[in-house]
């Protein structure tokens, strides 16, 4: 049995944090039960899914084990127990095999996992202890601010942790023998066979990847295009799962942007280079991405091996040569990625505008992505309808506020996950596309919803849905588009995202130019538009504007002083206009149907509605402005209560 007192071992559960410095769990661990401790990895297939790592994705993660077994075994006399299974069922049994007298693990975010914690906190006979990592040291600990402004004011980022001397293996060789890393295909497998009756027939999991490289990756954070791009112009280069290879990477990858030769294709700098360019400013350090949320690097590790390489090597010349590119990348990347984990953690659901519904954290692409959840109270049959409302340029999932809550009371399922980029979620410097917003959405599909869908978006959340459903029909039993954004074959009206881009076949003249319009326009345009939410958001709402209160407004403003906004919305000023809309929806061999608010101040609503029917979407007028969802929510879910609800 667990042993409840102090006597037991402690076990240490390692998931996303695969290192031995800068871990103040393992610290905590190694201050209980005389430093008698039992590190595991479980490798759970629910968690890890097929739909987003690949097999090399698989393979990285077995070197990073392999590099954490040897780095307990060498320098703190441990080991590393890893088991493949469901932890729920594993850690218990562990817990009992061995008396475990607490086990201590990461607080999680991430709601695969957070379930999961949960779950075994109610079954385990011990204590269960969770710590937080904050590279910002412990005055942040116990909470993390909404507004970013708070935590940057007054402080810096704390030194990471050194290691403890060693772990005492007093009478626990027995646990450890035998102990081995499961093969790459044992692992693979393992994902795969746990998802294969998800789906069926009509989505199959993907085939495995056996190329190598970034672009064989699933978890890189760039559209399938970009990543496609950047490999024809840099050859094929593969990140390191091994911690010494991979810090020694890292200061190449700081290094990529100082020299004036092109590097050698196949190799890091090569691939950083690729990745660098105008509208994904800091899109570098995708590279590094696994590094970052599996923790084999921490955020302080990152940020420390960027500042002093700027210190080191900064001055006027490196600022104008582009000498920092991956300084700035790395400590903004370890920045952005800290604050929203803690935020996810602490805050996700605080201050928010809608009742009867979860605030949830989702890690895709080792990012933080929140989404909100409403379920019938006596939800019980899988076949029960699910919804899924994709928002528009600068808002959040919560914008549909009453729509959740309400559809959640006729019986659905509402699922309303916010962008990357948007809201809550993480801000990772990216070329942010129409096509990674889809993937994005098929993805959340695939993993969190886990059955086909009626999908809905609003303006640029509708021209999304669109992309996801045609390209991807067997995810949607149905598309509700709600004042869509994206070009029809007779519109011209242009919106921020369709905005000419640079191209490889502009002059070095013509590129300077779109650069520096795009620099000036895009960060005026913020400027403005950060400081006249209120105004805005009342003509938006042309009918009800009462409905543009203080709640929406002030999310709406947190959001834009998060790390990473502006260069969010700037990118969206290189991207060359889309696939058209009317092609989309003739593209997609379901029924789409229209619900639009003829008093768009943006555009001509009514003349955009009746193009979209002629290109054979069944259309529903109503007097309201650019969110009538939100702006009239009532009729909005029972438009979807009919369409929906008839299937």
């Amino acid at each position: 049995m667990a042993s409840s007192g102090g006597e037991g071992p402690c076990l240490l559960w390692f998931k996303n944090d695969l290192r031995v410095t800068d871990h103040p769990g393992l610290l905590e661990a190694a201050s209980r039960s005389g430093g008698r401790l039992i590190p595991i990895f479980v490798f759970d297939p629910e968690v890890y899914s097929p739909h987003l790592e690949s097999e090399s994705d698989v393979k990285w993660l077995r070197e990073a084990l392999v590099s954490l077994k040897r780095k307990l075994s060498s320098e703190l006399g441990s080991d590393l127990l890893v088991e493949i299974g469901r932890v729920e069922d594993l850690l218990p049994a562990l817990c009992e095999r061995f008396s475990v007298a607490s086990v201590v693990t990461e607080r999680e975010a991430d709601c695969l996992w957070a379930d999961k914690v949960a779950d075994i906190n109610r079954s385990i006979g011990c204590e269960l202890k969770t710590y937080t990592y904050t590279m910002f040291g412990e005055n942040t600990g116990w909470q993390y601010p909404l507004v970013y402004a708070e935590l940057e004011q007054g402080w810096e980022p704390a030194a990471p942790l050194s290691a403890p001397a060693e772990l005492s293996g007093e009478g626990l060789r027995g646990a450890f023998e035998g102990a081995t890393i499961p093969a790459v295909p044992d692992l693979y497998a393992a994902m795969v066979d746990a998802w294969a009756g998800r789906w069926g027939e009509a989505n199959p999991i993907p085939a495995p990847t056996t190329c190598s490289g970034i672009a064989a990756s699933r978890s890189a954070y760039c559209s399938p295009e970009v990543l496609a791009k950047a490999g024809r112009r840099a050859g094929d280069f593969s990140p390191s799962g091994d911690r010494d290879e991979a810090m020694a990477e890292l200061r190449s990858y700081l290094a990529a942007f100082s020299g004036g030769e092109a590097p050698e294709p196949g190799t890091l700098e090569s691939a950083a280079r690729a990745l660098e360019v105008p509208g994904g400013f800091g899109q570098s350090f995708s590279l590094f991405r696994k590094h970052l949320s599996h923790g084999l690097v921490s955020p302080s590790e990152i940020y420390e091996a960027a500042r002093e390489f700027k210190v080191a090597n900064g001055g006027p010349m490196a600022e104008i040569s582009g000498a920092l590119t991956g300084a700035k990348a790395a400590m903004a990347a370890a920045v952005k990625y800290d604050f929203h984990g803690n935020l996810h953690r602490y805050s996700l659901g605080k201050e928010r505008m809608a009742e009867g519904v979860e605030h949830k954290s989702w890690k895709w692409r080792g990012a933080h992505q929140e989404f909100v959840v409403a379920s019938p109270s006596n939800f019980a049959d899988e076949a029960e309808t699910a919804v899924v409302l994709i928002h528009g340029f600068g808002a959040m999932g919560e914008h549909w506020r009453d729509n959740a809550a309400g559809l959640q009371r006729e019986g659905f399922r509402v699922y309303c996950p916010t962008l990357p980029g948007y809201g809550r979620s993480e801000k990772v410097s990216a070329q942010y596309t129409p096509q990674l917003w889809s993937q994005y959405v098929k993805d959340f599909i695939s993993v969190i919803v886990g059955e086909p869908v009626f999908i809905a978006g609003n303006s640029i959340g509708g021209y999304i849905s669109a992309y996801t459903a045609a390209k991807n029909p067997n995810l949607c039993r149905g598309l509700i588009l709600v004042n869509t954004a994206g070009r029809l074959v007779e519109d011209t009206a242009e919106l921020p995202f369709q905005e000419s881009s640079v191209t490889e076949e502009d002059s070095p003249l013509e590129a300077a130019r779109k650069t520096v319009v795009a620099e000036i326009g895009s960060r005026l345009i913020f400027k403005y538009l950060e400081g006249n939410v209120p105004s805005l958001l009342e003509k938006a709402y042309t009918n009800v504007p009462a409905r543009a209160d203080s709640k929406l407004v002030r999310e709406i403003e947190r959001a834009s002083s998060d790390p990473g906004a502006f260069d969010v919305f700037k990118s969206v000023f290189y991207l060359p206009a889309p696939t058209p809309l009317s092609s989309l929806i003739k593209e997609y061999p379901g029924d789409v149907w229209v619900f639009q608010g003829v008093n768009d101040p943006l555009n001509d609503a009514a003349g955009r509605a009746k193009q979209m029917e002629q290109a054979g979407a069944k259309v529903e007028l109503v007097e309201g402005g650019h969110t009538p969802h939100d702006e009239l929510p009532g009729l909005f879910n029972d438009f979807v209560a009919s369409v929906a609800g008839g299937d």
